[in-house]
């Protein structure tokens, strides 16, 4: 039938080809979609494995080149896979000596501990895949046989979809020997410190059986020095007594014999009243020594006219010692009305020293007493031309019982510039002197207002 008799017989026929011309346009151009897109996904997929190739390869070339010794290890054979130069120049090996072996085979069959290399290994694999890194100490075994320990850093990651442990290996030789050093050390410091520990508690067992000494030493001294005191008390109060009777006598007698002019016996008595009146010196220096080296001796410092003080205690010592020049009074015109001073201390300074000058200068001589006022302080210069002190016994001057090498004749106990120097340092003045042989000497104390 001819295709013009076709549409005449059936007329539907054009409108059911369209149809099908277009359902197939619809497939092809969805077949077509889903190919382009497929082709895209395709394209991601090389790109990603194409970017993961460029990651692997620098990572296997960091791998390579790192400076520090790297393996990595295949977690499900249990076998080393790969390493890098710097592991070579470590363990001293090829690659075959290293890959496809366990950690347990290129290492000594017993760790450091003790336990076998095999079971050590074992324990620490499990632990890194509980953890997916760990970090441990490993005695490891070089290609020549030697041994060397070892830290071991260990990092899970993937390569090629595969799962790998990378094992960083640390000679940790010089570390280790530096440990063992100074483990020695601090044990030669521990025995040194427990010997010198040993010998300080020897030491101070000594000290302490020095110090018990010392305190029977200290108090069989005071014990004496209680008897000392005790003894020049008792035997000063014993000569007392007879001396003041003596003294009475004497002075009794002398104004007897001054009556019947009897020039010889008078001289008699002026020595007798003399040597008491020296002997009754003594006794009160040595009482008063006695007092300060028991630390007994009173500071009672109260308010002092200065010049009455002064010319009253110069009459008083020239009527004592009955000299034939007086001595000279020299008070500077600055001079406070009063001090603050201990009178009696005082008295005993300037008496010894003016007595002093008195005995040791030439009867035509006339000592002299100088005060004067300055820099917050008096100063008291006891002045005389008398016989000097020699070089010689500078030092001593102040020491009991020393009275100088040149004094001859001259009587004397060598207490007297003892007592002042005490009778000073409880003012806290000072006192020194300058002589010159044959030419006099001159004391001088000087006396801080505010320290008084």
């Amino acid at each position: 039938m001819k295709p013009t008799m076709l549409l005449v017989a059936y007329p539907a026929l054009p409108v059911l080809a369209s149809i099908l011309t277009g359902a197939l346009g619809a497939l092809l151009a969805v077949a077509m979609a889903g190919v382009l897109w497929l082709i895209a996904l395709r394209r991601q997929d090389l790109q990603r494995i194409h970017e993961l190739a460029e990651s692997e390869t620098r990572l296997r070339l960091l791998f390579d080149r790192s400076p520090d010794a790297a393996t990595l290890f295949d977690t499900r054979t249990g076998r080393f896979t790969h390493c890098n130069e710097a592991a070579l120049r470590l363990l001293r090996a090829n690659r075959d000596w290293i890959i496809g072996k366990h950690p347990w085979e290129i290492a000594p069959e017993l760790q450091p501990d003790g336990t076998p290399s095999a079971e050590k290994a074992r324990e620490l694999i499990n632990g890194v895949n509980l953890t997916g890194a760990a970090r441990f100490e490993w005695q490891h075994r070089r290609g020549d046989g030697t041994d060397f320990p070892a830290e071991i850093s260990i990092t899970a990651l993937e390569l090629s979809d595969q799962p790998l442990w990378m094992a960083v290996i640390r000679d940790v030789t010089d570390w280790k020997r530096a440990q063992d050093q100074a483990a020695l050390a601090n044990q030669s410091l521990e025995k040194r410190v427990t010997e010198r520990t040993a010998e300080l508690g020897r030491a101070n067992e000594q000290l302490r059986h020095v110090e018990a000494e010392l305190r029977r030493a200290l108090a069989a001294e005071r014990e004496l020095g209680e008897l000392k005191s005790n003894f020049v008390s008792m035997v000063s109060h014993e000569f007392r007594t007879p001396l003041g009777i003596i003294s009475s006598s004497s002075q009794i007698l002398e104004r007897y014999f001054a009556r019947l002019d009897d020039g010889a016996r008078r001289e008699h008595l002026e020595a007798i009243g003399h040597a008491v009146r020296r002997m009754a010196a003594m006794m009160e220096n040595v009482l008063l020594l006695s007092r300060m080296d028991r630390s007994r001796m009173e500071f009672t410092p109260g308010e002092l006219e200065l010049e009455p003080f002064c010319r009253q205690l110069v009459d008083e010592l020239q009527s004592a010692t009955s000299a034939p020049h007086p001595v000279r009074v020299d008070l500077a015109p600055n001079l406070p009305e009063t001090i603050r001073a201990d009178e009696n201390l005082l008295r005993h300074i300037l008496t010894n020293l003016i007595s002093n000058a008195v005995k040791y200068s030439p009867p035509e001589s006339s000592p002299q007493l100088s005060v004067a006022h300055g820099d917050g302080a008096l100063k008291f210069a006891v002045i005389d031309n008398g016989i000097g002190i020699l070089e010689a016994d500078r030092s001593r001057m102040f020491q009991t019982f020393h009275r100088g090498s040149n004094v001859g004749q001259r009587s004397g106990t060598g207490l007297g510039l003892v007592i002042v120097k005490r009778c000073c340092d409880l003012h806290g003045a000072s006192i020194d002197f300058v002589s010159e042989p044959g030419r006099g000497t001159t004391f001088t104390v000087t006396l801080p207002l505010s320290n008084a």
